[in-house]
């Protein structure tokens, strides 16, 4: 994996991990069939999808990839510019593209980038969910600037078969596709990134389809045309298994297994007997939960923060008792929550933090800014039990 000379936290802040070489190959050997087709690249990097075909135009916001990219393919077009300004401007069609576009949490994709994106994606129909990370708009702005039986092919994150904000964008290209298929790859293709990734490829833009093609590799191998399919997934099948595809993974006849047990009226959803929920969300959570020592230096009241598990490791010993916590405190530990109600009287020490630049920059925040007060953490309880889940333990 190749990428551009910047800090690894720039290039993270940016989702510019750059596809090996022989994925970008076979992408656009599955995108391109004529060599007078006119390939678009989206989020072109350094260029090496653009390398792969003459005939292809690319944009990136970063002038040190644009650099890259021009060097790397000079018979293409490279424009410096922010994707989804490009796109809501341009008169260009195309026949084909094929990239991998930025995975940027919905957390950092902020700002009139967003904006514009998701109004692009609402002209094309496909309403996409506010936690939305970055890709997805990417991929249905692209598939906007098609022509009638265009075609795509992506690298996507493995989210898009199992992520809520994932369904609105499969099921609009469901919508405006003849072909939609799917190739999920255990091992990951990214050797350096906690992120698995999967590849997208759609066909015939114009149509629609009822079914998703769905095939499962161990590892990503080059292929100069995409996989046949091992799963016709009917759209409705996709719906019934909660607009998933990771599910339809399984052996039909451990699925089989699932639905018997969930359907028998000798089996008892959890649901039922308890209160189960995945903890609070803060939105920020380096802000909103603090060490005591620095509470103490900022004069924020001890009454006002509760105790908090912040990770699965804190439960490994077994149970979370008053000596846990006191040894929380002892080590200065930031498991402190600022917990503060709607109608919590706010001390000044409190309200000084609150209006801190730091405070200043959190409140924009997407969880932060959709709630009201944006200070008040919903949904914090004090839980019965804990229950871990995909945490490689067993019972």
């Amino acid at each position: 994996m190749v990428a551009v000379e910047h800090h690894v936290t720039d290039q993270k802040a940016r989702g510019a991990y750059y596809t090996p070489p022989e994925a970008a190959a076979a992408l656009v050997r599955w995108a391109v069939r004529d060599p007078d087709e006119h390939m678009l690249d989206p989020s072109c990097g350094d260029g090496r999808f653009l390398a792969l075909h003459p005939r292809s135009t690319g944009v990136d916001c970063d002038a040190t990839a644009v650099s890259s990219a021009t060097e790397a393919a000079p018979r293409g077009t490279v424009e410096c510019a922010d994707f989804f300004d490009w796109a809501g401007s341009t008169t260009q069609r195309f026949d084909c593209a094929a990239g991998n576009p930025p995975f940027i949490r919905y957390q950092r994709f902020t700002g009139e980038t967003r904006r514009q994106a998701l109004k692009l994606c609402a002209t094309q129909g496909a309403k996409l969910s506010g936690l939305s990370s970055s890709w997805a708009p990417y991929l249905v702005v692209t598939a906007s600037l098609l022509r009638p039986g265009g075609r795509m092919a992506f690298v996507v994150p493995a989210e898009i078969g199992h992520a809520p904000y994932a369904a609105p964008v499969l099921d609009w290209f469901a919508r405006s596709f003849a072909d939609v298929q799917v190739v999920a790859v255990r091992r990951k293709l990214f050797a350096d990134l906690s992120e698995d990734v999967w590849l997208l490829y759609a066909d015939g833009f114009g149509g629609s389809t009822d079914h998703f093609g769905l095939s499962l590799h161990e590892r990503f191998v080059f292929r100069s045309e995409p996989p046949i399919a091992d799963t016709r997934v009917p759209v409705r099948e996709w719906r019934r298994w909660g607009s998933r595809l990771r599910p339809i993974l399984l052996p039909s006849r451990i699925r089989d297994v699932y639905e018997k047990f969930r359907d028998s009226d000798r089996t008892t959803p959890l649901g039922r007997v308890a209160g189960v929920g995945i903890g609070y969300v803060s939105g920020a959570n380096d802000f909103f939960h603090l060490r005591p020592s620095e509470a103490d230096e900022r004069g924020i009241p001890r009454e006002l923060l509760r105790p908090t598990v912040r990770s699965g490791r804190e439960l490994q010993a077994g149970a979370i008792t008053d000596e846990t916590v006191a040894g929380w405190r002892a080590d200065d530990r930031p498991n402190f929550l600022l917990a503060l109600g709607a109608e919590t009287p706010l001390p000044d020490p409190v309200i000084r933090y609150l209006d801190s630049p730091r405070g200043v920059e959190v409140r924009q925040r997407y969880k932060c800014r959709v709630r009201t007060p944006w200070y008040a953490v919903p949904h914090v309880s004090v839980p019965d039990l804990f229950l871990s889940y995909m945490s490689g333990e067993g019972l």
